[in-house]
Parts: structure tokens; sequence; C-alpha cells
């Protein structure tokens, strides 16, 4: 089978994230199947951008589309978003270069990708599926306050419930989302989970962590502190600062207890003052780690958050 993955965040594990596009189309690979992967040349969620436009990573053939740069939320990251899907739309027989999908997978978190992604389909008689992240336009909503009447969450949302129509199946890595796709329009058939996995050979291999995260934690454990680890994103949606103020209360009860984030985002710049600000004295911040190393750095400590 020719499979068609549409993912505007697409990554790697030697740019970074995203990485489920990567691990789904290396076992697609492995179990026989061509994949193509069509992503944007530039993503905030990469620690490096492709150089170059085309890669072929473990069997699988990226294609880096130019969709400008951005930084934040802002309107950049909006233009975008708008670069990346009318560039696919108008141009994607050159980017597919002769190659002819049997399924398309519309996969780029925010919902506007199921437009070029249904002419594709629909132009080689292919599948479609869509797969939900998280729910666009309920996320930038409730997360970040917009109005459901704002213009650009109008068009989400028409989005949205386009994407529950025209798909042949929607995949959600969302337990519970079936109820709110299917208050959109999406036949309850069309539902299936799966959620993000791991690989095992990853997590059995050894991979020391750098001498200074390394340190760090051992001066630590030295004092006889208790160590609660986080390792991810610092964004809204994460919820960092529930974890800063459960460390303020920790800290008036057991001052062996500390905390620490590895990790980089768009809120930690915040964070790190809030920290200061307030002097919570038991949370520390560090940089963040290969991917390859996350599994000998969630050994080192005794709580995950």
């Amino acid at each position: 089978m020719n499979i068609l993955l549409i993912n505007h965040y697409a990554g790697y594990p030697n740019l970074g994230m995203e990485y489920r596009p990567y691990y789904l189309s290396k076992e697609w690979v492995r179990m026989g199947h061509q994949v193509r992967v069509l992503a944007a040349n530039y993503s905030h969620l990469r620690i490096k951008q492709p150089l170059d436009s085309f890669s072929v990573i473990d069997g699988i053939h990226y294609r880096w589309i130019s969709a400008g740069r951005y930084s934040g939320n802002g309107a950049k990251r909006v233009c975008s978003m708008f670069c990346f899907v009318l560039k696919l739309r108008l141009y994607f027989r050159n980017y597919l270069d002769g190659f002819i999908p049997d399924l398309v997978i519309a996969s780029s978190t925010y919902p506007l990708d199921i437009y070029p992604a249904h002419k594709i389909a629909q132009y080689y008689h292919a599948k479609l599926i869509y797969e939900v992240h998280d729910l666009w336009p309920l996320s930038p909503i409730e997360i970040g306050g917009y109005s459901k009447y704002h213009p650009f969450i109008a068009l989400l949302q028409k989005a949205e419930n386009d994407a529950y129509k025209f798909s042949d199946k929607v995949i959600s890595l969302l337990p519970n989302a079936c109820s709110h796709m299917v208050s959109h329009g999406m036949d309850a058939n069309k539902f299936v989970y799966i959620p993000n996995g791991y690989d095992p050979e990853e997590w059995t291999s050894q991979c020391d962590l750098s001498p200074l995260h390394m340190q760090f934690i051992s001066e630590l454990k030295n004092k006889g502190k208790k160590v609660i680890g986080y390792a991810g994103g610092h964004a809204k949606s994460n919820a960092l600062d529930y974890l800063l103020e459960a460390m303020k209360i920790v800290f008036d009860k057991n001052q062996n207890i500390v905390c620490l984030l590895v990790g980089n985002g768009q809120e930690k710049g915040r964070l790190v003052e809030r920290v200061q600000k307030e002097g919570i004295k038991n949370i520390y911040f560090l940089d963040p780690v290969p991917k390859k190393k996350i599994p000998e750095l969630l050994n080192q400590m005794d709580v995950l958050y």
C-alpha cells in the first residue's frame, strides 16, 4: 500500500518532535508499505530544521515544504498554516512526484489540512483518514481564551466539522473524544482510538545523561532530596502552574521534596520568572535532553509528573 501522511509539524529523532508520524511510518515501512510524509520545513517543536527539500529516513520519504518561520502563537504561525495547506492544495502533484497514494492521512493538529488531504484523496481515489491529536478549535477556545465567534476559530470549526464528514475513518489519540466528534457531525462508526505508543528498543538501550544533568540530580540526591520529575513541553496546555502551586504546599510540609522540570516551551520563561518572583525554593529547571536519553532521565527520578 502507498501511504501519504500529511503533518505540518512532523519530525524524526534527529530533528525532534513530532515523533508519532516517524514511528508509525517506520512500522509501516517494516510491514512492506511505501510511505511519503509531507511536512513544513520549519516547526517550533523541532530541535533543528531540515536543510534539504527531501529526506529519506529509515525508508520513509519526507518532503519538506517551505511555509515560513514564526515564533509563538501569533499571526505568523497562522500564516504558516495557510501557506502550508494552500501549497499542498495547489501543488500536491509536484510534491508527490509520481507517488500515487492508496491512503491519505491528515494529521497536522489543526484541522485545515483536511482540505488538501480531501482533494488529494479524491484525485487519486484513495481512502481518507483524519487523525486528531488535540480537539481544535476547542483547545484554543478553552486554553487560549478565544471566542467561538472569532473569524479564525469559526473557520477552524468548519474545518473540524468537514473533516468528520469527509473522512472514511477518524483516529483519535484521545480515548473519550467520540461524543464530542459525534456532536460535530461524525458517524460514531468512524471513530478509532489509537494512543501514542513507545519503541521498546529505545527503552532498553543504555544512553547516559549529559554530565550537567547527571551532576545536578546527583547533588540533589546526595542532600537527601526526593526528586519529582517532569520532562516535556512548557506550554499552557501542560498546566505546569498547578505543579508550581502544589510544590509551594509541599515545601511547607517537607523541604526534602523537590521538583525538576526538564524541557522547553513558550511558557518556560514566565514559569522561571514566577518561581523567582514568588521564591519557590523547591523547583528547578533544566534544559531539554535528546529523546534517546529520556528513559535514563526518568529512571533517575523518584516520582514522575
